[in-house]
């Protein structure tokens, strides 16, 4: 994670155009060449947190476990990881469709190869929709956001 001066008065200043790992270079590539999400979202796909005053709706994205798959003699080179994957709008049928697109997209991925990842497996499980308060006041924002789990294996190419 990267930090600021800022930092110690404002919290940490993410970089939006900033991937961590070669996973999340694929799923972020995956997410945009979507026709179906760019028409929802352009290309509003950010890596674990939507940027302060960033427009809506959105997707955001956090791997959340990574790990090699180990045998005896050393690692496989096959991953599984989770990841969750956000879906943001001011309306609830627009928050549902880009979250329905995005697992349609990663979904449809399974042993597919992108940016030198090959996706053996990927799926989807809890979906989960809400809608945010404003912090201190318990306001409600307007924003409202569906939260999807994945599950993957792959291995770098």
């Amino acid at each position: 994670m990267w930090f600021s001066v800022a930092w110690f008065l404002a919290g940490p200043v993410i970089p939006t155009n900033v991937v961590a790992s070669d996973l999340e270079q694929a799923i972020n590539e995956l997410l945009l060449s979507y026709p179906e999400l760019e028409t929802l979202i352009d290309d509003r796909v950010y890596p674990i947190v939507r940027p302060p005053r960033s427009a809506i709706p959105c997707l955001t994205y956090t791997v959340t476990r990574n790990e090699e798959e180990r045998i005896l003699a050393g690692g496989t080179g096959r991953h599984d990881a989770t990841f969750d994957l956000s879906a943001w709008a001011f309306e609830f049928p627009v928050a549902k469709a880009i979250g329905d697109a995005a697992i349609e997209r990663l979904v449809g991925a399974s042993r597919a190869e992108v940016s030198g990842v090959y996706f053996r497996r990927i799926a989807h499980g809890d979906v989960i929709d809400s809608h945010e308060f404003e912090p201190g006041t318990g306001r409600n924002t307007g924003v409202f956001h569906r939260s999807v789990d994945f599950r993957c294996n792959y291995r770098l190419v």
